[in-house]
C-alpha cells in the first residue's frame, strides 16, 4: 500500500557515512566550503534519491518500486503491494545500510491502492466529487494533467493530508512502462510528518493508517443519476437533483436570489419556490441511483484492501 516515502537517518560515524556512500554509489559534491554526498545518475536506475550532509542522510523513494527492484530488478508500482511486503522491503534496505529502523524519522509518505477496473480510469475519476470519512473534502481536476486524469482535494502548503485519485495505467504508459490492465489509483498523501520508522512499520501503526485509508475512500461521493416516478417531467427531475445536492432550504434561497437579480421570471420563481415547499411530500417520488462504475469501484476497493492487509 505504501508508495513514496521520505525519511531521515542519523548515521553513526564518518566511516559509516563512507560505507553507505559506497554502497549507494553516491558522488561527492561541493559548493564553497560546504560538501555533501548525493545520488549520481544511477538514481534513474535505482529509484533512490539519497543525500548525506554531515551525519544526516535523507532518502526519497517509492517503497513499492524498491520492492519490485529487489525481487526482479525493475522499478514498477502498478501491481499489488501489501503491508507485510512494505515492512520486509524497508528492513532489507536498512540492513544494506547497516543501521536500525529506529534511527530513521519519516516526514512524508503515500498510502494507496491500485484498483483494476474494466473501463477507462478517467470515467471513474469524472464521477468523483468528494472523499473522506466524516467531513468530505471536495475533489478538483488537477490542472497539471489532462481533464479527469487526476483529481485531488486541496493541497496547499499548509495541508498535511490530502487525497488523490488518478489514472495509474496512463502514468505508467507516459513513463514507457508496461501495464497489464487499466488501473485506477486511490491514494492518501501525508506531509510534514514526524514518526520513527520502527513505529511507522509496526503492525499497529500501519494497520491504523490502512483502516483510516479504507474509511476515507469507502466514503467517496460519486455523481448519481436521479430516477423519478413515471410521469415526472425533465424539469422536475432537474429541480429534484439540485435539492438532493444542496437541500430544499438552500434551493429556495438560490431561487429567490436569482429572481431578485432578474435571472428568473415571476412564474419560474413561483414554480421553484412551491417545489421546494412541497419537497417533504414529493421526495419519495425521486431516488438517486448509483452508476455501475461506482458499484464496480466499491467492489474493487473492498477486494484489493482485503489482499493488501493480509
Amino acid at each position: 500500500m505504501f508508495d513514496k516515502l521520505i525519511f531521515n537517518i542519523r548515521l553513526r560515524s564518518p566511516a559509516h557515512v563512507r560505507r553507505v556512500a559506497e554502497t549507494e554509489h553516491l558522488q561527492w559534491c561541493t559548493e564553497g566550503e560546504r560538501g555533501w554526498w548525493q545520488s549520481s545518475a544511477l538514481e534513474n536506475l535505482t529509484g533512490l534519491s539519497v543525500r548525506i550532509t554531515g551525519d544526516r542522510m535523507q532518502v526519497k523513494c517509492s517503497l513499492h518500486k524498491q520492492f519490485t527492484r529487489i525481487l526482479g530488478g525493475r522499478l514498477d508500482n502498478t501491481g499489488m503491494f501489501t503491508l507485510s511486503e512494505a515492512r520486509a522491503c524497508a528492513c532489507a534496505m536498512f540492513g544494506r545500510w547497516d543501521t536500525d529502523v529506529g534511527n530513521a524519522r519519516v516526514t512524508h509518505f503515500e498510502i494507496g491502492l491500485n484498483l483494476p477496473v474494466s473501463r477507462e480510469p478517467m470515467k471513474y475519476i469524472a464521477l468523483a466529487g468528494a472523499v473522506g470519512a466524516g467531513k468530505s473534502r471536495e475533489m478538483f481536476c488537477d490542472a497539471n494533467f489532462e481533464k479527469h486524469r487526476q483529481k485531488t482535494t486541496l493541497k496547499g502548503r499548509t495541508v498535511k493530508k490530502y487525497f488523490k485519485l488518478y489514472d495509474k495505467s496512463h502514468e505508467a504508459e507516459q513513463k514507457h512502462r508496461t501495464c497489464a490492465c487499466r488501473v485506477l489509483r486511490a491514494e492518501t498523501v501525508y506531509r510534514r510528518q514526524d514518526v520513527t520508522m520502527d513505529v511507522f512499520l509496526s503492525p499497529e501503526y500501519s494497520g491504523r493508517l490502512a483502516e483510516t485509508f479504507y474509511r476515507d475512500w469507502a466514503n467517496i461521493v460519486f455523481a448519481r443519476r436521479v430516477v423519478a416516478a413515471k410521469g415526472m417531467k425533465a424539469s422536475q427531475m432537474e429541480r429534484a437533483e439540485r435539492i438532493m445536492a444542496v437541500g430544499a432550504e438552500r434551493y429556495a434561497r438560490e431561487a429567490y436570489d436569482d429572481w431578485k437579480d432578474g435571472r428568473l421570471t415571476d412564474k419560474q420563481y413561483r414554480t421553484m419556490r412551491e417545489f421546494a415547499r412541497d419537497w417533504e411530500k414529493t421526495s419519495s417520488l425521486f431516488t438517486l441511483e448509483a452508476d455501475p462504475l461506482e458499484v464496480e469501484y466499491r467492489s474493487a476497493l473492498q477486494a484489493e484492501f482485503g489482499k493488501a492487509v493480509r
